[in-house]
């Protein structure tokens, strides 16, 4: 079983898209919250390599949305 620690270490040094084709072969080992959190440390590595100021600052901060943030924003709510 993979741990905490593990699924933080599969962001790193890989692309994306590599991370999340490996994802889909270990959904089950690791939390929607792990990946997520694998995810944004991808995501804040290729921020890193953005040579523009502005747009380096503007990915980071979606790259370092929380988990919980993300989860609202991504299920709409019903009007009533």
């Amino acid at each position: 079983m993979r741990t905490d620690k593990d699924c933080k270490k599969l962001g790193r040094g890989i692309g994306l898209s590599t991370a999340l084709a490996l994802s889909l072969s270990l959904l089950g080992a690791c939390s929607s919250q792990e990946w997520y959190a694998a995810g944004r440390e991808a995501q804040r590595d290729q921020c890193k390599k953005l040579m523009d100021s502005a747009q380096r600052d503007r990915c980071l901060q979606d790259a370092n949305m929380s988990y919980d943030r993300y989860q609202r924003e991504k299920t709409p709510t019903t009007a009533k």
